[in-house]
């Protein structure tokens, strides 16, 4: 593969080993840089468009998690904004620039510098407030790309209670972030919420199967 469309594909910059695993070789890195591909550190390769953030992230050998993965996998999310959340073995190599966490269960992303989605997941319901993690969880689970048994298993241990007490209050069954918060809130207030409660037309009649969960619409 062309290295400009290949460091593409990784966002803007990458790695040799990734850009490696995209068919390109030694010798097409050579004469991309002699080209005008940019070489911020040994082993590094960018566009001049790519963005600083993701060149800090590659240079420092970290990998996105938490709220900072959020774009990555689609995502909703309340705080993207503010100090990268990343993975690194070693917290020293963070220092202040970066909120660290600790520990993956499975390999990253083979080609950008990025959590698996369960690490993500994990990570998020460890460090931010509720309903920002609970935003996350939810629309995983909708599209189903994870499950809450899944979550709830890798989970265990008292150091764990507030993640696991985020997991009760998803549902699933949201199609925005917004519905998701609305739902939450009036359920932690003590209000019974039925999702996704089909309207019979012209009628204003509530269609409920026989198993008592309101019919999607």
């Amino acid at each position: 593969m062309e290295v400009s469309r290949a460091l593409e594909r990784c966002g803007g910059a990458a790695r040799r080993p990734a850009l490696a695993r995209l068919g390109v070789d030694d010798a097409a890195l050579r004469r991309a840089v002699r080209s005008g591909v940019l070489q911020p550190d040994r082993g590094l390769y960018a566009l001049p468009t790519a963005p600083a953030g993701l060149i800090a992230v590659l240079r420092n050998r970290e990998l996105l998690t938490c709220s900072s993965a959020a774009g990555h996998y689609n995502l909703w999310c309340l705080s993207a904004r503010g100090l990268r959340h990343v993975y690194h073995r070693r917290q020293s190599a963070v220092g202040d620039e970066a909120v660290h966490h600790a520990g993956l269960l499975l390999p990253p992303a083979s080609i950008r510098p990025v959590a698996a989605l369960a690490d993500v997941l994990i990570h998020a319901l460890r460090c931010l407030p509720l309903k920002e993690s609970l935003v996350m969880v939810e629309s995983a689970v909708t599209r189903g790309d994870m499950t809450v048994g899944f979550l709830r298993d890798r989970l265990e241990g008292r150091r764990n209670g507030k993640a696991r007490a985020v997991l009760q209050w998803v549902d699933g069954g949201a199609d925005s972030l917004l519905e998701t918060l609305a739902r939450t809130y009036f359920r932690q207030a003590g209000i019974d919420v039925q999702t996704q409660v089909y309207l019979e037309p012209g009628t204003g009649g509530i269609h409920r199967p026989a198993a008592g969960r309101v019919a999607r619409g």
